[in-house]
């Protein structure tokens, strides 16, 4: 009836202004990324002691990826419907696929950077920018997150096209158009909810290693978890009275480990037998 068509349509211009201010912060946030830290980082790698080939390996579709969206949002951000725009430019999805393909082997080299105090400093001077930070969080350890939020961006459109169908009848005009968009979208997200628990647990590694330094060893392994940390106090040997230091201690699966507070690694130990509670 009458009415039905009313709030359908409210819902649909609803869904549709959701995802267009989610795209303009999306664009702005790689536009961030890839202006105050991935175009310099490029310039400035054999200074980072960091090889050039590699910087591009991590970001080169990151890059691509703001490109397009950019031309996209320019076109969307006047429609009513996004669901035409979409339909034309679909093809886009396989960025997004051969990122996905690439991300363990990205996470390894951003694993490898954090050796190098040079690449360290540089990248936290660079997220002290102010512009930067409107859009970029800037601790050093945030940054395997914007590494991880394509996937995210996947998993809200393919919400997007999935609820949208549920409010739209079969003969509508856009109906065909938007369940097209949804399948191609399914095949990527479906990988990506499939990997999604490993794709975190290592994102996680990497957010932990980059709070840590002059640690002997990499934290981010494909087979190793987080499982807890805590700011402990230790007790002092060889003081007289009670003296105690602050400490990071962090669990993972297969050992622990404790830094000072400012992140230095002190001591790790790997546990012999996995504990069944853990797995």
């Amino acid at each position: 009836d009458e009415t039905s068509e009313v709030i359908r349509h409210q819902k649909k211009e609803a869904y549709n202004h959701e995802l267009v201010t989610s795209e303009d912060f999306y664009v702005s946030e790689l536009e961030s990324l890839c202006t105050h830290i991935i175009s310099p980082l490029k310039q400035n790698a054999i200074r980072c002691n960091i090889k050039p080939e590699q910087v591009t390996f991590v970001f080169g579709i990151i890059q691509h990826i703001l490109s397009f969206h950019l031309q996209l949002l320019r076109i969307v951000r006047d429609e009513l419907t996004v669901v035409h725009s979409f339909e034309t430019y679909i093809g886009f999805i396989q960025m997004y696929a051969d990122y996905f393909k690439k991300y363990n082997s990205i996470l390894d080299i951003v694993s490898i950077w954090s050796e190098s105090m040079e690449w360290r400093e540089y990248m936290i001077l660079r997220l002290q920018n102010e512009q930067c930070q409107k859009f970029i969080d800037n601790r050093l350890c945030s940054i395997p997150w914007y590494l991880y939020r394509p996937f995210e961006r996947i998993k809200q459109y393919y919400r997007f096209f999935r609820d949208l169908e549920k409010i739209t009848i079969t003969t509508d005009e856009e109906y065909n158009k938007l369940v097209k968009c949804r399948n191609t979208l399914k095949t990527l997200y479906d990988k990506i909810k499939q990997k999604d628990i490993h794709l975190i647990k290592k994102t996680r590694l990497l957010e932990i290693q980059l709070q840590i330094f002059d640690n002997p060893e990499p934290i981010v392994t494909d087979d190793r978890y987080f499982i807890y940390n805590r700011i402990c106090q230790m007790k002092l040997s060889g003081h007289l009275g009670k003296k105690y230091k602050h400490i990071h201690l962090y669990i993972f699966n297969d050992g622990l480990l404790w830094c000072s507070k400012r992140g230095q690694f002190k001591k790790g130990f790997k546990f012999i037998n996995t504990n069944l509670l853990y797995g």
